[in-house]
């Protein structure tokens, strides 16, 4: 099988692409017969092909709806992937994008966390340029560290807090076990190969009662329910899993996890900016990555100024209510007293 390069990737979806969706009942393609697999999140058979894109299949569980790339692609592919990664509307992106409208939600998952789990270590894995760990320090967690893969942005995140931060993949740091009061996996999860080993690793670190936040794209959102395949947010092979509720919490479940929270918000200012005047193909010298991240920023900071900020409280209120925000938000507890042993 051949993979395709990052630069590749990072191109503006046709129109085709726009028309198949990978809403609830429906998919881009017709199951293959002979393509089945375990699903990663509970573990049931018969995950039937659900639809593919730029060369990747994507398979979806019957029962708990996770959706995720079969085969895995080889971690050299992963890695020369992520090596090429610049520009565009990737990761890339929100390295160097001041996080506004994430702010005040960092800020109550925070203060949750510190209700559940009191103060102590927090862990960030996938830190990326360190913005999280910054808010953290800012109220007043003090023992902080950061695990990030990609040199560029464990750099940025160097210059961003004056914490530790180890320039390594998560399974190549060695750090304490039920140590950690807090951990948090911010759109990270989504692209591990194997999210349940992630999850049974920082499982391990916390201590009991200790907590985990974590972020992910939504597959029951606004965007993905309405855009499909050629959603940003469905880009092979940086994300390798997409989430529901039911998917998450029964991983979480099956690693040992206590669900304490959860929530949706959010709607992926990104995917819509396509259809504005501006967002779209670029013409001359420039590259139509370099045009949509140029847009993109422009258009940031026109919606996430002060006033802005409080319309994107009021509709994160409604789509929480309705479950319909693009981001899934969840905290996971280690339970406080160790779980007998069968």
């Amino acid at each position: 099988m051949k993979y395709p390069s990052a630069n590749e990737l990072q191109r503006v979806p046709d129109k085709q692409d726009s028309n198949e969706r990978i809403s609830e009942g429906m998919t881009a393609s017709q199951p293959k017969d002979d393509e089945s697999k375990a699903c990663p999140a509970c573990g049931a058979g018969g995950c039937s092909h659900w639809f593919a894109k730029d060369g990747y299949d994507h398979l979806r569980c019957p029962v708990c709806r996770h959706g995720f790339v079969h085969p895995v692609p080889p971690s050299e592919v992963i890695a020369a992937y992520y090596a090429e990664l610049s520009g565009g509307l990737t990761s890339y992106a929100s390295w160097e994008t001041e996080p506004r409208h994430k702010i005040r939600l960092w800020a109550r998952l925070l203060e949750k966390v510190r209700q559940w789990s009191g103060d102590g270590p927090l862990v960030d894995l996938g830190c990326g340029a360190g913005q999280f760990l910054k808010r953290a320090r800012e109220r007043g967690w003090e023992s902080l560290t950061g695990i990030e893969i990609s040199a560029k942005a464990a750099a940025m995140a160097r210059d961003t807090v004056p914490v530790p931060i180890h320039e390594s993949a998560w399974r190549d740091v060695a750090l304490d076990k039920n140590h950690f009061a807090a951990a948090a996996l911010l759109d990270v999860l989504e692209h591990e190969p194997d999210p349940r080993a992630l999850l049974q690793h920082v499982f391990d670190l916390l201590r009991p009662g200790g907590c985990l936040i974590i972020t992910v794209p939504n597959t029951r959102g606004v965007s993905l329910r309405c855009l499909g395949r050629s959603a940003y947010a469905v880009i092979p092979p940086e994300h390798l899993s997409y989430f529901c509720r039911e998917s998450l919490g029964r991983m979480l479940s099956e690693v040992g996890f206590d669900r304490a929270y959860d929530s949706t918000c959010d709607i992926y200012l990104k995917e819509w900016l396509r259809f504005v005047p501006g967002g779209g193909n670029s013409s001359g010298s420039e590259s139509a990555g370099a045009v949509q991240r140029a847009h993109y920023e422009r258009s940031y900071r026109r919606m996430t100024g002060s006033l802005a900020l409080y319309g994107i409280s009021a509709v994160n209120i409604l789509l929480g209510l309705v479950g319909a925000g693009d981001q899934l938000v969840v905290i996971a507890r280690k339970p406080p007293e160790k779980r007998d042993e069968a």
